[in-house]
């Protein structure tokens, strides 16, 4: 992401004629309703972890984490076009339980508000949860360490199916 040149890409790109190969369509852009808090509490079909690294109370997502989200997020997401996201942001447990609470869920919708725009999906696609440090990481339960910190400090990504079992 550091080195990258995007002019080349650009320039590349300019002269070519996406519709005229008719074997490729533009990707179906899927519009989504709010979730519903049925939708919300759905157990997930699919889920990833990906670690992000936030500076200690903080919430701002740097190039690394923005470039980690790219790598590991944004195809997911695009091939699960019509599913919602549930977006759960976790915390170590520095800090009391309300801080920490916040702390997740402006991690978690941090992560969201880039995918929304930097890559356009629709916000009504997520659903964002904040548990604070209640989900550590099986084995890091007490924090004992600063690995275990680290590990705790992360973002799941829940890919949700409707109440009836069909994408939206």
């Amino acid at each position: 992401r550091n080195v990258s040149d995007a002019s080349v890409i650009q320039e590349l790109m300019k002269d070519t004629d996406l519709t005229s190969n008719n074997n490729q369509s533009p990707a179906k852009v899927e519009a989504f309703k709010p979730a519903t808090e049925e939708v919300k509490k759905q157990t997930s079909q699919s889920s990833k972890v990906v670690s992000l690294e936030f500076a200690t109370n903080s919430y701002a997502l740097n190039q690394d984490a923005q470039a980690l989200v790219d790598r590991e997020i944004k195809e997911l997401a695009q091939g699960f076009a019509g599913a919602y996201i549930r977006v759960e942001g976790n915390t170590d447990n520095v800090g009391n339980a309300g801080s920490n609470r916040k702390l997740s869920i402006a991690r978690a919708k941090a992560v969201v508000d880039y995918l929304v725009n930097e890559h356009r999906f629709d916000e009504n696609k997520f659903i964002i949860v904040g548990n604070g440090s209640n989900k550590p990481v099986v084995g890091c339960e007490d924090n004992a360490d600063e690995a275990c910190k680290a590990r705790n400090r992360r973002t799941e990504f829940q890919f949700i199916w409707d109440v009836n079992g069909k994408i939206n």
